[in-house]
């Protein structure tokens, strides 16, 4: 079976032992993928929209490091956020999750009509 994340971390495996239920890749992912849309979902709920989500200065190279492998690079965290965002099937700009996304994982009762 294959390993998620890095080196030899048998996830999928794990899950399986765990939970008693014969999990594949696919089945992981798509969890994975449903628990972070539910907790957007949650945010969204709450107020809590993408201006209100910053990375530390530090973490997108700012300032940019003078010495080592990283020296001189920034990262433009907002282009990443919307790229991400349209990756997992929410709207790029303002974050909610689409309803065809709701669909597909099975979460279609969030939709407000």
């Amino acid at each position: 079976m294959p390993t998620l994340f890095m080196g030899n971390y048998p996830l999928v495996e794990y899950l399986s032992a765990v939970t008693g239920w014969d999990l594949d890749v696919a089945e992981v992912l798509t969890t994975g993928a449903r628990i972070q849309t539910l907790r957007q979902c949650f945010n969204i709920r709450e107020g809590i929209g993408p201006a209100d989500i910053h990375l530390p200065a530090r973490m997108t190279g700012l300032p940019p490091m003078k010495d080592g492998p990283l020296a001189g690079i920034t990262i433009d965290a907002g282009n990443l956020a919307r790229k991400y965002r349209r990756a997992i099937g929410w709207d790029p700009e303002s974050d909610q999750p689409k309803e065809e996304e709701l669909k597909r994982l099975g979460i279609s009762d969030l939709i407000q009509n």
